[in-house]
């Protein structure tokens, strides 16, 4: 990036060098405006004094042209982008911009401005939602994303994990989830159900738990075979799975589970968490 920044030619060689950045992204919170560069071992961030627009847009537009990439997320809270809503509708929704990161861990997040994000936020994009919602709130649809991140949910209910349509879902401190929720999710997807799940992981109290009676409860009525580890993983889709646990699965006990058409998935469970993941060919 330095070296771009030196003359017409250096940029010119850096952009045939071909480095490619893995995400680039603006940032409007209450605390930090900002343009984001991550690489795979490290990220450039340029601070702004305010939400400087223009500003903002003119580093935007030099780091495509110098790495030929595009602005592919945003991060917002309402209290750093007031005019979110025509962002999500008329930015994000119409653009190439692939993720939402909405809110701001541990601050509070009005169900209004949630609700309008869950129900006009385009379903083919990536949503990670941060702060703290009311533990009475309540979805007014099913979760539709092909990515879904939340964090600190209270209010998240076994109807909202049986419902949702995601192909990634991590749902982290949901207190309303107890072992016999995941039990169930487990079998419907072993009837044929949840066809769209690639990687699941939640977070729960209870899961913190190295009582036997946690795996009862979670595995009760599920044939588990032991976790293949010979398997061929570059044929198969990645997912988060894979980063979280490792090549080798340390601090975790793993099982295969097969659906009734002999689709193959893994359950990895530690103290931290449930993790699940469905072995689907690329």
């Amino acid at each position: 990036l330095a070296l771009s920044l030196c003359s017409k030619n250096s940029r010119l060689a850096v952009k045939l060098s071909g480095i490619k950045p893995i995400k680039l992204s603006k940032q409007h919170i209450s605390t930090s405006h900002s343009v984001i560069l991550e690489f795979d071992y490290y990220w450039i961030i340029w601070l702004l004094k305010k939400k400087e627009a223009v500003a903002a847009d003119q580093i935007v537009e030099y780091l495509k042209n110098t790495f030929n990439c595009e602005l592919t997320r945003y991060i917002v809270s309402r209290e750093g982008y007031p005019e979110y809503r025509k962002l999500i509708t008329q930015t994000i929704n119409n653009s190439k911009i692939r993720e939402l990161d909405f809110g701001e861990s541990g601050q509070e997040v009005n169900a209004e401005d949630i609700d309008f994000v869950f129900k006009n936020l385009k379903t083919d994009k990536m949503l990670h939602v941060f702060g703290r919602l009311c533990k009475n709130y309540q979805l007014q649809n099913s979760l539709n994303f092909p990515y879904f991140y939340v964090y600190d949910v209270p209010w998240f209910r076994p109807e909202d994990l049986s419902n949702a349509n995601c192909e990634h879902l991590t749902v982290l401190h949901a207190p309303k989830l107890n072992p016999s929720d995941i039990n169930l999710y487990l079998k419907q997807w072993i009837n044929g159900e949840h066809s769209r799940i690639l990687f699941l992981r939640i977070e729960s109290m209870w899961l913190f738990s190295v009582l036997p009676d946690r795996d009862q409860q979670l595995f009760d009525g599920i044939q588990l075979k032991p976790f293949d580890m010979k398997r061929e993983k570059s044929s198969y889709k990645r997912s988060a799975y894979f980063d979280l646990l490792g090549n080798q699965f340390r601090n975790h006990q793993s099982w295969d589970i097969h659906q009734n058409d002999g689709t193959v998935a893994s359950i990895a469970l530690n103290s931290g968490g449930n993790l699940f993941h469905v072995w689907r060919l690329k």
